[in-house]
């Protein structure tokens, strides 16, 4: 018994030391063997108290962390699908994406390209018309990926579609085709209802100029499939950063100088 009680007054004495150097101007008398078993259960006491409190700010880290994430999404905010991409209930939707490209819309004109980017033009013959196809791979300056892309000119596209902006004015005159800004050009998908992002929009880069095209992603048709189109057109679901910068195609401004507020973008 001796012996635990002398232990219970060391532990008291490294208590009252501790507790003397984390409260300034604080001092603990233990004359007493029962004053020593007072400080120990003051001790015991603190330190539960301490443990309550640590795990109670972990929790509210914790919930603080979950809020930021879903406040910080944009479209989760109003419209808990649009973080999937979904579109608009009342929008209508382009289910063949073929239907995309006219041919009486095509441009056969070569145009000039960025030379440190395009990889060749080759040509399709879809009917009378013979379409030049641009092989372009993303510059490394803006995309480490450098992602080839094959891309077939359109003067406009008929089917509803929108517009998303580059990250900036700068970024987006870093474009395949010089003189022109790019913005990516989305429609929505009837196979899932969601947006998808099937190529650009080129605008010019002058004040004024209401000059611009669409550059549609294609690519060589399955030669498994007998089909009488020279080429498909692609799409790819339209990722979240791409979604926050999204407007409707007849609010897109024109004339080179007037540029959106986007958030953020790739070519």
């Amino acid at each position: 018994m001796y012996s635990y009680q002398k232990l219970q007054f060391r532990y008291a004495m490294l208590i009252r030391k501790r507790l003397t150097q984390s409260i300034p101007h604080t001092r603990i008398f233990l004359r007493t063997q029962q004053s020593a078993t007072m400080v120990s259960k003051l001790a015991l006491f603190l330190a539960i108290t301490a443990a309550l409190i640590s795990h109670g700010n972990e929790r509210l880290a914790d919930a603080r962390e979950v809020e930021i994430k879903v406040t910080g999404d944009l479209h989760t905010e109003s419209n808990p699908n649009k973080s999937r991409g979904s579109c608009n209930a009342s929008e209508s939707c382009v289910s063949n994406l073929q239907e995309l490209f006219d041919p009486e819309m095509a441009m056969t004109q070569i145009k000039s390209t960025q030379h440190d980017t395009i990889d060749g033009i080759v040509h399709a013959d879809l009917g009378d018309h013979r379409i030049p196809l641009y092989r372009f791979r993303q510059p490394q300056r803006i995309s480490e990926e450098q992602l080839p892309f094959q891309l077939a000119l359109v003067n406009t596209i008929r089917q509803p579609h929108r517009i998303s902006h580059a990250a900036s004015h700068r970024i987006a005159r870093d474009s395949w085709f010089p003189g022109y800004y790019w913005s990516m050009t989305l429609i929505c998908h009837c196979k899932n209802h969601t947006y998808h992002q099937v190529g650009w929009k080129f605008t010019s880069n002058e004040v004024g100029d209401d000059d611009s095209f669409y550059a549609l992603i294609v690519a060589a048709p399955d030669s498994s499939k007998r089909t009488p189109t020279a080429f498909n057109i692609l799409s790819q679901q339209a990722p979240g950063w791409m979604l926050s910068t999204m407007i409707p195609a007849n609010e897109t401004s024109t004339g080179g100088g007037r540029f959106g507020k986007p958030a953020a973008a790739t070519m």
